[in-house]
């Protein structure tokens, strides 16, 4: 099959990169295309098993500044031209990229959907965060956008969600049905710590929906010691805030991390996320999970079993959490084998799995005839 693979922009190596990466071990493509890309050479190594060459959109020319045109995404990733050879495109979207044209009606159109797309133009909660006050103001703008995904998301011709609760929304807001793979998490690379300290630890880009604000100030009224790893431009307020039981490390090297984490009490989560690699990874450490009830950490984390999970995204459920979490007894080995489920052997199958299935149904004999004629 020749395959073209699509995504909305080659940035920084991430969670979603991560996806993409196994999308390039298991498949062969014939030809890569996003709106922009400002990869560095060296995460494009780890992010593709052989060089590509990049086509993009005239979003290009604003190179790193890219997202300030965020509400005409939509029309650039039509700018991209797929090859009319292509059987088969895989595009990778949290923005726009499923609204990438066929070239041709005979091709098949997978899209694997990182993330709620354009999640700050359909959720009145993402506007305030995203746009603050201008968020009002820019509704007319918001709204013509959000109208004009709804078209777009009709293009392709199969979705696969990364979680059941994106699988839910996308049934809500795109009227669309999905399959569901989880994405791949490096499991295998976290070792299972039975022999656990007195402290707790959250770690993460500091960034406002990620509610590292309520982590702080809950563990200000506990007084329970709290290890935060990250960095982000939140940083000089949220340390303005927190009590000496608070320590920030800043950025560390991932073996750092996953010591600290292997040894924490327990590691608090309060964002609302559509997946989250970062509570499955603490999992795999064996260390049980404070995070909160909804999105995609609710289907990793197992209630009173390899964590506990709070109700609302307040100082009071996070301080009730922690008292209700040390009263339970968890079975570290059982956390590290519930983490096994999200393994990247596991989404390596699964999805090279599900993808043959259905081109082989799309390029059927019945289906495509002059595909198969001796020449």
């Amino acid at each position: 099959m020749r395959i073209s693979l699509v995504v909305d922009w080659l940035d920084l190596y991430g969670g979603a990169e991560k996806v993409i990466a196994s999308f390039s071990s298991n498949f062969d493509f014939e030809e890569v295309l996003c709106m922009v890309d400002v990869m560095s050479e060296n995460d494009k190594n780890k992010l593709f098993s052989k060089k590509y060459t990049i086509k993009t959109s005239s979003l290009q020319i604003f190179g790193k500044k890219f997202r300030f045109l965020f509400p005409l995404f939509p029309y650039f990733v039509r700018q991209l031209n797929v090859d009319a050879k292509t059987d088969l495109i895989l595009s990778s979207s949290h923005t726009a990229a499923k609204g990438v044209k066929k070239s041709t009606d005979s091709q098949l159109h997978i899209c694997y959907l990182q993330q709620r797309n354009l999640m700050y133009v359909w959720e009145d909660y993402e506007r305030k965060l995203f746009f603050k006050r201008f968020s009002k103001v820019l509704s007319p703008v918001l709204n013509l956008i959000k109208n004009f995904d709804f078209r777009l998301a009709q293009g392709p011709d199969v979705y696969i969600a990364n979680s059941k609760f994106v699988q839910q929304w996308v049934k809500e807001r795109y009227k669309r049905d999905t399959y569901l793979i989880y994405p791949p998490v490096d499991v295998e690379k976290f070792t299972l710590v039975e022999e656990k300290e007195d402290y707790y630890v959250t770690v993460g880009r500091f960034a406002v929906k990620k509610r590292f604000d309520l982590i702080i100030e809950a563990f200000n009224q506990t007084g329970k010691r709290l290890i935060v790893i990250g960095d982000g431009e939140l940083m000089p307020s949220l340390k303005a805030i927190a009590k000496e039981n608070i320590e920030f490390t800043g950025f560390l090297a991932s073996e750092e991390v996953s010591l600290i984490i292997g040894k924490a009490r327990g590691f608090v989560f309060a964002a609302l996320e559509d997946f989250g690699i970062a509570p499955v990874e603490a999992q795999a450490c064996g260390t049980p999970v404070i995070c909160y009830g909804q999105g995609g950490p609710a289907e990793s984390v197992i209630h009173q079993e390899t964590g506990y999970l709070f109700s609302e995204q307040s100082v009071d459920s996070i301080v009730e959490a922690v008292n209700q979490f040390e009263t339970l007894k968890f079975d570290y080995a059982k956390i590290r084998k519930n983490a096994e489920r999200f393994s990247s052997i596991r989404f390596d199958l699964e999805i090279k799995s599900l993808v043959t299935k259905l081109y082989d149904n799309q390029f059927s004999l019945e289906k495509h005839p002059k595909r198969y004629e001796q020449k």
